[in-house]
C-alpha cells in the first residue's frame, strides 16, 4: 500500500457519507418523516433577503444602492424637496406685499428650521414628505449649524412665467 491510499481511501470514505446525509429539510405537513414539529405559519426564510432567483438557477448578488445611483437618487429626492420649499414659501392670495408676515417654519432634512407661508398648506405638507424621503434614503448629510430663521415679508418675485407671486423673503 503506498502513502497516498490511506489519504484516497478516507476522502471516498467522506464523499460517500455526505452523499448518503438526507440533506433536506422536513416539510411541516409530513410528520412521519420528523417534520411534524416545525412551525408551517413562519417561512424558514422569514426577513432574509432574497437572494436567489429560481429561474436561473443562479446566485444573485444584492443589490446596494451606492456610488452614482445613489448620488443621482439624492441630487433628485433634493431637488424635489427645493421645488416644493419654493411652493411652500409662496404667499396666500390674500396676502398684502411688505406687509404679511411669514412666521410659521417646518423643519428641513438637518432639523433646521425652514419658513414658509402656511405650515398647513398642502405645498407645506409636500415639502415636509420630500424632507422624510431624503432622510429615509440618509441623504441629509452636510449639515452644519442651523441659521436662526428671520421673520420673512410677503414681497413680490418674478416668477419662470413673466408672472409675479408674493413668496416670503
Amino acid at each position: 500500500m503506498t502513502p497516498r491510499t490511506p489519504r484516497v481511501c478516507a476522502a471516498i470514505a467522506l464523499v460517500a457519507c455526505g452523499c448518503s446525509y438526507d440533506w433536506s429539510i422536513p416539510s411541516a405537513s409530513s410528520p412521519s418523516d420528523g417534520g411534524g414539529d416545525v412551525d408551517a405559519t413562519v417561512p424558514l426564510d422569514a426577513g432574509a433577503p432574497d437572494a436567489f432567483d429560481a429561474s436561473d438557477g443562479a446566485l444573485d448578488a444584492p443589490v446596494l444602492d451606492t456610488g452614482a445611483d445613489a448620488a443621482a437618487n439624492c441630487d433628485s429626492l433634493i431637488a424635489t424637496a427645493q421645488s416644493a420649499y419654493a411652493l411652500a414659501r409662496t404667499c396666500s392670495s390674500t396676502a398684502v406685499a411688505g406687509v404679511t408676515t411669514c412666521v410659521a417654519t417646518v423643519k428641513d432634512q438637518c432639523g433646521c428650521d425652514k419658513i414658509v407661508a402656511d405650515d398647513s398648506s398642502a405645498a407645506t405638507s409636500d415639502y415636509e414628505n420630500d424632507v422624510t424621503a431624503i432622510k429615509q434614503a440618509d441623504c441629509a448629510g452636510g449639515c452644519g449649524t442651523c441659521p436662526t430663521a428671520p421673520a420673512l415679508t410677503c414681497l413680490d418675485m418674478a416668477t419662470g412665467d413673466g408672472g409675479v407671486a408674493l413668496v416670503c423673503q
